[in-house]
């Protein structure tokens, strides 16, 4: 079903595209009311609840099965995806997206603390923009109906995006542009590279 891969993988981020945004505010106030040590033992807590759901999972669900390593397994795919054009030319570009443009746990702190000074608070806040606009996105394109890939546009909108987190003048103004740069994001990894269209 066309379009159907691209509503399945928007259902299933929700669930961590919330997660990641309720933590990235609750992190940041904790950071800056209770300093970092108590962060890192709270996350490192939070372990135990995926721990005892993966050993739950593991007992219920029958592991699939494996295919056999052979030599050469990694030159194949190369071979493959390189044989391709519209696979090839999709894989360049979220190779060159990835690289450069979603450098957000670096780029974001950064930004934040050296440019507008802000402290830990400020960094939570910009990290729940960008979750809270990519949980935006991936709820858009799991109550849309399917569409064709819209690769190009989407990253031109990503690029002036982040042109225009690199030129906004208050604090206010980056977290909101970082929002939309992130809504954009969502819909980058929904590529079908069977489709010439959307590469």
């Amino acid at each position: 079903m066309p379009g159907a891969a691209a509503r399945s993988s928007a259902l299933s981020g929700l669930v961590l595209l919330t997660g990641m945004t309720a933590g990235s505010a609750l992190g940041g106030w904790l950071v800056a009311a209770r300093g970092p040590g108590w962060v890192f033992v709270l996350n490192a807590v939070s372990f135990a609840a995926d721990v005892v759901i993966l050993h739950a999972l593991a007992r219920r669900v029958p592991a699939p099965p494996r295919l056999p390593r052979t030599p050469g397994q990694v030159r194949q795919g190369i071979r493959y995806v390189t044989a391709m054009p519209s696979l090839r030319a999709a894989m360049s570009a979220l190779t060159v997206i990835g690289t450069l443009a979603i450098t957000f746990q670096v780029s974001i702190p950064l930004l934040i603390t050296g440019t507008f000074g802000g402290g830990p608070a400020q960094v939570g806040e910009a990290f729940t923009a960008v979750s809270a606009g990519a949980l935006a996105g991936a709820i858009w394109t799991a109550t849309r109906p399917p569409r064709r890939p819209i690769t190009a546009p989407a990253a031109a909108a990503l690029a002036a995006g982040l042109a225009g987190v690199a030129a906004a003048p208050h604090l206010v103004v980056a977290l909101s542009v970082l929002g939309v740069v992130a809504r954009r994001l969502v819909d980058l990894p929904h590529l079908d590279p069977r489709d010439p269209a959307g590469c």
